[in-house]
C-alpha cells in the first residue's frame, strides 16, 4: 500500500507495510478522507493531483467525489475531474457530464465531450479545433440518456428498490 502526500508541485508516494484484507479497507477509507481533504486545498494544483490519485479507486465513494470536483471554480481541477470520470467509464456520471458540456470554460467543454463520448459510444463534438457542441448530437444523447434511465427503473426489481430508496 502506499500513501500519497500531497503538496503543491511534487506528489511524493510512500510505502507502507502490507496489510490484511480489512486493514486494507481501512487503509483505503484513510486514503479517501486524505483524498477528499486534498480535494479542499487552496492550491489548484494540490487539487488536480487529488483527483489524479483518487481516479484509481473505483468504488461509489471516488464518483461521489469526482461528481462534487466537476464543480470546483478552477477550470484545470474540472478538467481532471472530467477525464477521471471519462476513465472510470460509468454511466452514473454522465448526467454531471451533461452539465459540464455547458461550462464556460472551453477545455472543460472538451474534456466533457471526450469523456461522454467515452462512457456512452455516442460522439458529440466537439472537434480538437471547435469547442462547441453540436447541438443535434446533444439532444440525440439526452434522449439516449433518459431512455437508458428509463429501462433501468423498469428493469424487474429496480422499480422496488427505487420506491424503497425514497424513504431512506
Amino acid at each position: 500500500m502506499k500513501k500519497a502526500l500531497l503538496r503543491s508541485g511534487t506528489v511524493k508516494l510512500q510505502a507502507k507495510r502490507p496489510l490484511g484484507a480489512h486493514a486494507s479497507d481501512l487503509a483505503a477509507d484513510r486514503g479517501l478522507a486524505n483524498l477528499s481533504s486534498a480535494l479542499e486545498h487552496p492550491d489548484p494544483d494540490v487539487r488536480a493531483r487529488a483527483v489524479t490519485i483518487a481516479s484509481a479507486f473505483s468504488d461509489g465513494r471516488i464518483r461521489r467525489l469526482l461528481r462534487a470536483t466537476m464543480y470546483d471554480p478552477c477550470p484545470a481541477v474540472r478538467c481532471a475531474a472530467i477525464r477521471a470520470a471519462g476513465g472510470a467509464e460509468s454511466l452514473d456520471l454522465v448526467a454531471s457530464l451533461l452539465v459540464a458540456l455547458r461550462d464556460p470554460d472551453a477545455n472543460v467543454r472538451h474534456a466533457a465531450a471526450e469523456a461522454v463520448s467515452t462512457i456512452t459510444g455516442r460522439p458529440i463534438g466537439p472537434t480538437a479545433t471547435d469547442a462547441t457542441i453540436d447541438a443535434t448530437r446533444l439532444e440525440e444523447l439526452k434522449l439516449w440518456w433518459k431512455e437508458q434511465r428509463r429501462a433501468e427503473l423498469e428493469a424487474p426489481g429496480n422499480a422496488e428498490r427505487a420506491r424503497g430508496s425514497k424513504g431512506d
